[in-house]
């Protein structure tokens, strides 16, 4: 094929696509407007069990934190005190199973 055959062909391509384009775009633009869509929708939110299992877990970890602060308070004022024997079992529980 010469240059001038392959610019012709390039040419009318490139017509074919502006046109298909604005066709597009007028069919497009003619759907939003078209009286089918003129319905109202109501926006909706659901929230996904997951995002709700979140929410627990930020709630357990301002408790956590409380009670680490209150924990620190009472080590710092010589008030908390060790229960050795449920340590004990704690760890026997851990180690054995």
């Amino acid at each position: 094929m010469s240059v001038e055959a392959i610019s012709s062909t390039l040419t009318m391509l490139e017509r074919m696509h502006k046109s298909l384009l604005e066709l597009a775009y007028k069919n497009q633009v003619r759907n939003v407007k078209s009286d089918t869509n003129k319905a109202s929708f109501a926006d909706k939110i659901e929230i996904s069990k997951a995002a709700q299992d979140m929410k627990s877990v930020s709630t357990y970890s301002t408790e956590r934190a409380d009670r680490v602060q209150q924990l620190k308070k009472d080590i710092d004022s010589g008030e908390y005190k060790v229960d050795a024997r449920k340590v004990a079992e704690d760890m026997l529980k851990y180690y054995r199973f």
